[in-house]
């Protein structure tokens, strides 16, 4: 999916990284019924059961909401997920061949709901997409110096989450690496695709680590109440995430346990 209008180098980055997650997301989920080819359509909903979605093999959909033509879906991308909310209608049409594999809604979140790994994809999926559309309305309002939903540009050394600091976001590292120090101790990396400063989120305290980019890093920065919401909404993603974060305190805990300073206070959960 990609926004109307002229996209940053990043932004075509990301877009292209996000599209090779459906694929993964249908892998082993039977299609519905067989591909349909069509050499044009008006209003994709109005021809097909709204209780589909579908991941597009060839060709574009142009998605208009209240008659104006907001984004584009191409080949990777899956359509329908926003169906079944009270929104306004989305309206999906192309003017040239399309074609598109088919799959029942409900059997599609319970393949999602089966496997923690795939819970993961769909929340990085949900949450890059909100990014780029979060991304290009920054560019539509008036600059206000509160943060929110977007991409950050962070260089090599830069400080990204700060120990001691109230925790208003939560990130997801798109690209590079970045180092999570505690005390000033490094105890541990953060690599691509990774999620963190979700702890302080889970226990209302400042952070407890702080996290420096080691390259040139794209972050999604997710604000609190988004975060909250999208865990209140989607209780598998909030025990996903708790699993994967105790298996990573466990282990920087084991290290730090271990250290010379044989301090046990300097055993803390590290994920900001």
């Amino acid at each position: 999916m990609y926004l109307v209008g002229e996209q940053f180098p990043y932004i075509s980055e990301v877009i292209s990284e996000l599209q090779l997650i459906p694929a993964q997301l249908v892998n082993g989920l039977p299609s519905q019924a067989a591909n349909i080819y069509l050499d044009s359509v008006a209003d994709l909903y109005a021809q097909h059961d709204p209780d589909q979605i579908f991941l597009i093999c060839e060709g574009k959909l142009a998605g208009s909401i209240n008659q104006r033509e907001v984004f584009y879906m191409q080949e990777g991308d899956i359509v329908g997920l926003r169906q079944g909310f009270n929104l306004p209608k989305c309206k999906y049409s192309s003017k040239d061949p399309i074609e598109l594999i088919p799959y029942d809604r409900k059997a599609f979140f319970q393949h999602i709901q089966a496997d923690p790994a795939r819970q993961t994809l769909l929340t990085k999926y949900l949450i890059g997409y909100a990014a780029v559309l979060a991304d290009g309305l920054s560019r539509l309002t008036p600059y206000t110096s509160k943060p929110a939903t977007g991409f950050l540009q962070v260089k090599a050394g830069d400080t990204i989450i700060s120990e001691g600091e109230q925790a208003d976001h939560v990130f997801i590292l798109m690209t590079g690496r970045a180092e999570v120090y505690v005390r000033g101790v490094k105890v541990g990396n953060i690599y691509q695709d990774e999620i963190f400063g979700a702890m302080a989120m889970f226990t209302q305290e400042k952070r407890s680590a702080t996290v420096m980019a080691k390259d040139d890093c794209t972050l999604t920065a997710v604000p609190k109440e988004q975060f909250i919401n999208l865990i209140q909404t989607h209780p598998r993603v909030c025990l996903n995430l708790m699993e994967n974060m105790a298996r990573r305190i466990n282990s920087l805990n084991q290290k730090l346990a271990s250290s010379d300073s044989g301090d046990p206070a300097t055993s803390v959960e590290i994920m900001g």
